[in-house]
């Protein structure tokens, strides 16, 4: 659910990200929730730019291991 005050017309959520009351998600941002639940708590500030992912897959590229997957919990006035 995106209670979001602003989420700029160019950010990108997939899947089911939980986005709290009075936060910002600036322009060109990526949340990624389709792996594991993303929570962003109230009164969050995410910058334009910033990508946050429920997987890691630098260690399937660089090393041929699986992606590791996990849900990711920003708390509330957090700025990222």
């Amino acid at each position: 659910m995106n209670n979001a005050r602003f989420t700029a017309p160019n950010a990108t959520i997939l899947g089911d990200a939980d986005i709290g009351e009075g936060s910002w998600i600036g322009f060109n941002v990526v949340i990624e929730s389709v792996n594991a639940k993303v929570t962003i708590g109230k009164n969050c500030s995410i910058a334009s730019g910033v990508h946050i992912c429920s997987h890691s897959s630098h260690l399937e590229v660089t090393e041929n291991k699986p992606r590791l997957k996990g849900t990711v919990t920003i708390k509330d006035n957090v700025v990222i």
